[in-house]
């Protein structure tokens, strides 16, 4: 399929900033408090969506799972190189767009020198400039074709898992959506607090009966891997109100309709 080697000198040729992530990603897949985790949410067979894939860190925890793939990604370094890895693998779907409100508009993204990282956010890019990401330079744009979560879903059918990491512009992503799946998840930061506020009311007005958990550190950095609360919520004015106040978090929202229980 391909090696380690061959992997690392197409990273290099991509000029990825650190070109052992998808490496690292791929050894993860493997680590069975992961597994254990978003088999939460996923069963062999179901449908995953992969929103904003960028080179796969998810991709591959969801073939582990026994899941298929649609994976989108705009940006094109990365597209490529998902294409060159998952060229043989009929469980992964690819599609160069970018997820917003409305289909088939070009959009320009702004691409980050740093991680591959790309938005379709001006105002992410300028916060981020002040924050996490001071120093790293924006300059680079892109095109790109639009499509929507409704579109996605009339196309490959409802997915049971939707993952959305797209750097600020979650909420765009969202409006794009009307009917719930069954367990999105989508980032917060503290750059990104009044999207997460806009998301939770629109994923609401979908669906009466949401609850809600959370992760902080989604990267699993300090070996644990559970929801903030032992229990899901369905208060959202608290769950919002703790958003608005906590400046510091950095993690995972995970919205689920009423139900929709993990298999544990």
């Amino acid at each position: 399929m391909f090696t380690r080697l061959g992997t690392v000198r197409l990273l290099n040729k991509l000029n990825f900033f650190n070109q052992a992530r998808w490496l690292s990603a791929r050894a993860q897949s493997f680590d069975k408090k992961k597994l254990s985790f978003y088999r939460q949410f996923i069963r062999p067979g179901d449908l995953c969506f992969d929103i904003g894939a960028n080179i796969g860190q998810k991709i591959e925890l969801f073939l582990r799972l026994g899941a298929k793939v649609v994976a989108v990604e705009p940006q094109i370094k990365c597209f490529n190189f998902l294409k060159y890895m998952y060229r043989n693998n009929s469980n992964v779907i690819l599609v160069n767009k970018a997820l917003d409100m409305v289909a088939g508009h070009q959009k320009d993204i702004f691409v980050c020198e740093a991680n591959a990282l790309s938005s379709l956010s001006p105002d992410f890019v300028q916060q981020a400039q002040r924050t996490e990401w001071q120093g790293y330079r924006w300059d680079e744009r892109q095109q790109i074709m639009t499509t929507t979560l409704d579109a996605l879903i009339a196309e490959f059918g409802l997915p049971a898992y939707c993952k959305i990491d797209v750097e600020g512009y979650e909420f765009n992503v969202i409006r794009g959506l009307h009917r719930l799946i069954p367990t999105i998840s989508f980032e917060s930061t503290p750059v990104t607090r009044n999207s997460t506020i806009k998301v939770i009311d629109h994923l609401s007005g979908i669906h009466s009966n949401i609850q809600i958990n959370w992760v902080a550190d989604p990267t699993f950095s300090n070996g644990i891997i559970m929801m903030r609360n032992s229990l899901w919520t369905e208060d959202l004015e608290t769950v919002k109100n703790h958003f608005i106040k906590d400046d510091e978090f950095y993690g995972d929202i995970f919205v689920r309709m009423k139900g929709n229980k993990p298999s544990l």
